[in-house]
């Protein structure tokens, strides 16, 4: 029965030896400045698979194992880099015979592959299993499965969430756009308001203008030349009177023509601001109100005031005042 001194002396002995093969220059035992006929390269694959196979055991617990497991550990582990030293140090110019010496060399590390692979092997099948807890492996896996699904509860709460804000924002967004368009069209009133009341305008001064030309033409020209005639017979005053009157009647003509343009440029001038501001009220209107037939009957006034031809007072009886038929069809739609 082996005591703990022998036990401690064995397992240095193992761990130095293993340490060996975590310190080897896998690179350097491919021998590459010997060239392509004397290199090691046909025995890399071996080579690398030994040391990788006794790399492994460093990464596992060996406190528990007997002396003998150790013992056998360190005998084929010693044997083992007995070959990989003598292939470090191969020297073809002291060799008597180089080449068969190479080949014995690679003949001995597959070898040895084939003879610590059943001493080694269970060392790393118990070494792996005593130092996994299954168990606990275990229940962290259900644990990371319980996370998961917890996680995809909630990663689908928080999609559903944002679908959700999106879609409100989507309809924000689209009534935004509704009642920026409506908005948008009051321009085209307002352009033609201003239009109207340019032209209005301009018929005011032509109406004033003829207006001033009647008056100057009898006060200047008509009454001196009826005053110059003395004693005028009947025949005088028609002959004087008649191309004056002629002027006259033109001249008041255009008065009120101009006149008559006017009061139609200021009608359409009211109308059309009329129908602007009708639309540019018509969003404040929509958002003060709460129910959908309440925000039905503000869109029929706004398109009646639109579409309806509208009495001003500048054309009063001229104008007709029927229900336009687009108010209609949109009654017709709503109901």
């Amino acid at each position: 029965m082996p005591n703990q001194e022998q036990i401690d002396q064995a397992r240095a002995a193992m761990d130095g030896t293993l340490g060996w093969f975590r310190d080897c220059n896998l690179e350097g035992l491919r021998r590459d400045e010997l060239g392509e006929k004397l290199s090691f390269e046909p025995a890399m694959p071996s080579i690398e698979r030994t040391v990788t196979f006794y790399r492994n055991l460093l990464d596992c617990n060996l406190s528990q194992l007997p002396i003998v497991t150790i013992n056998q550990i360190t005998s084929a582990a010693k044997a083992t880099m007995s070959v990989l030293e003598k292939i470090g140090s191969f020297d073809p110019e002291k060799a008597q015979n180089p080449f068969p010496e190479r080949t014995q060399l690679i003949d001995q590390i597959r070898d040895r592959w084939e003879s610590d692979y059943p001493v080694i092997s269970p060392v790393l099948a118990y070494a792996t299993k005593s130092s996994a807890d299954f168990q606990r492996l275990e229940r962290e896996a259900r644990g990371t499965l319980s996370e998961l699904g917890e996680s995809k509860k909630q990663f689908k709460l928080d999609t559903d969430g944002i679908l959700a804000e999106m879609k409100s924002a989507l309809g924000e967004v689209q009534d935004a756009a509704k009642k920026a368009g409506v908005a948008q069209h009051a321009v085209h009133f307002v352009e033609e308001a201003k239009l109207s009341r340019g032209v209005a305008i301009a018929w005011l001064v032509a109406s004033i203008a003829f207006g001033l030309m009647t008056a100057g033409y009898v006060v200047w020209h008509i009454e001196p030349a009826l005053f110059a005639i003395q004693n005028p017979t009947v025949m005088q005053l028609v002959q004087a009177s008649i191309p004056r009157l002629l002027i006259v009647f033109v001249l008041s003509f255009g008065m009120v023509w101009s006149a008559k343009n006017f009061t139609s440029s200021a009608h359409n001038y009211v109308v059309n601001r009329h129908r602007s501001n009708a639309l540019a009220s018509f969003q404040t209107f929509v958002e003060g109100a709460s129910k959908p037939d309440i925000k039905d009957a503000v869109l029929m006034q706004a398109t009646h005031a639109i579409f309806t031809p509208q009495d001003s007072g500048f054309a009063k009886g001229d104008v007709p005042n029927p229900t336009s038929q687009v108010v209609e069809v949109f009654r017709g739609a709503k109901g």
